[in-house]
C-alpha cells in the first residue's frame, strides 16, 4: 500500500497522523494551532502532553525534561551526539506509544508541530554518516503525511524578536549571532528537504501569505478542505 492509498483509508476511517516540518522561524507551532482551530485536527502537545498512566507519565516527565534542559542549547554540545540521539528516540517513542498512537486508534486526526526530523538534520553537523541516525531512529513510527513550510531563513529571522543558541546552532560552540542563525537554518532545510520521500508535500510560504492562506494548503495537501 503507497502513502496516498494509506492516507485515503484513514481520511475513510476519520484518523491520520500529519506532522508540519520546517526550519526554526517558520511557523509551524502558529499553523499546528491553526489546523487545531480551524481545520478540526487535534493538537498534540509534544511538552505538555499527559499521560493517563501515572508511572509511564512520570518517565515521560523526567525524559522531557532532560531532553529539553535549562540553558537553550548552550552547553548541549558536552553532553556528545550520541547522548541526545538516544534521548530523543527514547521521548518520541513513549510520545507516540502513549499520546499518539491512543488517539489514532479513537479515530482522530492528529497533528504535531515537527517529528523526528529537524533534530535528525540537526544532528548531521556532527555526524556526517546518516545511516547511524537512520538507524536509531528506525524503530519509531513514521506520521501518515508530513508537511513542510518551506521557508527561507532571512524571513525566518525577521519573524523573531529572539532566538536560542540552539537555533543558531551555538549549541556546538560556534558563534550566537544572527549571521550563525541564517547559516545554521540552511543547513537545517537542507537535510530537511533531503529527508522529504513520497508522504512528504513542500509548502512554499512566503512574507505575503496569511496563516489562514498556509492553513487552507496545508488541509487541501492532507484532503481536509
Amino acid at each position: 500500500m503507497n502513502w496516498m492509498q494509506k492516507c485515503a483509508n484513514n481520511k475513510d476511517q476519520g484518523n491520520m497522523f500529519v506532522s508540519i516540518e520546517g526550519i526554526d522561524g517558520s511557523g509551524k507551532s502558529s499553523t499546528v494551532n491553526w489546523l487545531s482551530a480551524e481545520g478540526g485536527i487535534e493538537k498534540i502537545q509534544k511538552k505538555n502532553a499527559i499521560i493517563e498512566n501515572g508511572f509511564i507519565n512520570d518517565q515521560y516527565s523526567a525524559i522531557r525534561a532532560a531532553n529539553y534542559p535549562a540553558g537553550n542549547g548552550e552547553y548541549d554540545h558536552l553532553m556528545g551526539s550520541t547522548y541526545w540521539i538516544y534521548m530523543q528516540c527514547v521521548w518520541y517513542s513513549l510520545l507516540y506509544e502513549h499520546v499518539i498512537k491512543p488517539k489514532i486508534r479513537t479515530g482522530k486526526t492528529v497533528v504535531v508541530d515537527g517529528w523526528t526530523y529537524k533534530f535528525r538534520a540537526k544532528v548531521l553537523r556532527e555526524i556526517e554518516d546518516k545511516e547511524i541516525i537512520n538507524r536509531a531512529f528506525s524503530l519509531i513510527p513514521d506520521p501518515d503525511m508530513v508537511v513542510m513550510l518551506d521557508v527561507d531563513p532571512t524571513l525566518a529571522l525577521s519573524r523573531r524578536e529572539k532566538f536560542t543558541h540552539y537555533e543558531a546552532g551555538s549549541h556546538s560552540g560556534q558563534e550566537f549571532s544572527k549571521e550563525s542563525f541564517i547559516h545554521f537554518q540552511r543547513h537545517i532545510r537542507k537535510h530537511l528537504i533531503e529527508q522529504s520521500t513520497g508522504n512528504w508535500a513542500i509548502v512554499p510560504v512566503n512574507e505575503a501569505m496569511s496563516l489562514p492562506e498556509v492553513g487552507q494548503a496545508i488541509l487541501s495537501v492532507i484532503g481536509r478542505n
